[in-house]
């Protein structure tokens, strides 16, 4: 009795290694759906291995796309603070851990992540500002006597803009300038470093 030759195969149709007794390009999968998609009238013929392959690329595209959005994001800066100006004028109000009441996530975080107990007991003169980057010192003085001033540094964003404010101050940084009973004054904000 003759032994039949075996041949050892990639399937063109899916890419898997397979052995068998006739000279054939596809497994016995790929070979029955090819079969009966063409009796059904479907000449279409699976192609796993390009599936694959686009799948691959979809999945480095969209890695590169994420990678390239955190590295702009890097170096262009904050986005709100993209209109830096050197100098403004105009109102400060200040805030302290009463604004935790309206930020319910723990710890009471501000917009850079420093949580706003530490900061209060830790940083004590800093300010929220939508105009400067985070991590600026700003010299900020009264405008009716400027020989009062303080050097906050910026960690969260507000005020709210419609209340047209250009800074909130934490309460050691406001005290410095005036009385916190008197709730706004009016200053000069600019970048120390």
């Amino acid at each position: 009795m003759a032994t039949k030759k075996k041949y050892h195969r990639v399937c063109s149709g899916c890419g898997e290694e397979f052995f068998c007794t006739e000279e054939r390009k596809d497994c016995e999968g790929c070979s029955y759906a090819r079969y009966s998609e063409y009796w059904r009238g479907v000449l279409h013929e699976p192609r796993k291995k390009e599936t694959r392959e686009a799948l691959r690329k979809i999945v480095e595209g969209t890695i590169f796309f994420v990678m390239f959005l955190a590295f702009a994001g890097l170096y262009s800066g904050d986005i709100h603070a993209q209109e830096t100006q050197t100098s403004r004028s105009g109102k400060a109000s200040w805030y302290g851990v009463e604004a935790c009441a309206f930020n319910h996530a723990k710890g009471c975080p501000t917009a850079s992540g420093v949580s706003l107990y530490e900061a209060i007991k830790d940083i004590r003169y800093f300010a929220a500002s939508w105009y400067y980057p985070f991590g600026a010192v700003l010299k900020v003085c009264r405008s009716d006597d400027n020989s009062q001033c303080t050097f906050p540094r910026v960690i969260d964003r507000g005020p709210k803009k419609s209340l047209g404010r250009i800074i909130d101050l934490s309460e050691e940084s406001f005290r410095q300038l005036g009385d916190t009973k008197m709730g706004i004054i009016n200053v000069n904000v600019e970048v120390a470093r």
